[in-house]
């Protein structure tokens, strides 16, 4: 969950702490959250301008700092909390993107794998038996897995009280074997 907190005036004065109260609060309701990695990405002041027709130029009539912090947590059924507290403190949602965990990604690729080279070995066999041969050595083999496309998040960011409703969706991880087999050589009557 990527968001930011915003404070602009007339002056630079005070945006300082407005910032860091709403950062503070944000920070306070969430540090007791079990792995939740709270990061701020970074801050700048901006200088708000606007076009005055008498000058005919673009003229400053303001400042506007802006904090950007991320989220990051394996626990999607608290997601729309999170967002919740985010949001209440007076921060601005800027993105939310879910993605399978590097674990989980990890197990299912290895899963993958073996079932493919398994389903790889019984073609070679197949093969084999198609063409009279005793057996089959495998010469080379290959793997290749494609990282999962993350899913595009439902979000329903129209909120009455409360919550706001968040579906995660699903990724797709794939695996694929290639390789080259030798054959014992036979020699076949031709008719």
């Amino acid at each position: 969950i990527r968001y930011r907190i915003e404070a602009d005036g007339m002056r630079t004065d005070g945006l300082n702490e407005r910032v860091d109260r709403i950062a503070r609060l944000i920070h306070g309701q969430l540090q007791a959250e079990k792995k939740l990695m709270l990061q701020t990405l970074g801050r700048r002041l901006e200088i708000i301008r606007h076009y005055d027709k008498v000058s005919r130029k673009q003229v400053r009539s303001g400042w506007k700092l802006v904090q950007t912090e991320q989220l990051t947590g394996s626990d999607t059924k608290q997601s729309a909390r999170w967002i919740d507290i985010v949001e209440k403190a007076g921060a601005r949602l800027d993105a939310m993107n879910f993605r399978v965990s590097a674990r989980t990604a990890r197990a299912a690729r290895q899963s993958l794998r073996l079932e493919a080279v398994q389903r790889f070995r019984e073609q070679a066999a197949a093969m084999a038996r198609a063409l009279d041969a005793p057996s089959f050595r495998i010469l080379r083999l290959k793997t290749t897995d494609r990282e999962p496309v993350p899913p595009v998040p439902r979000m329903a960011m129209m909120k009455v009280d409360g919550q706001p409703s968040l579906k995660s969706g699903e990724s797709r991880i794939s695996v694929s074997v290639s390789g080259t087999i030798l054959l014992p050589e036979k020699h076949f009557a031709a008719q």
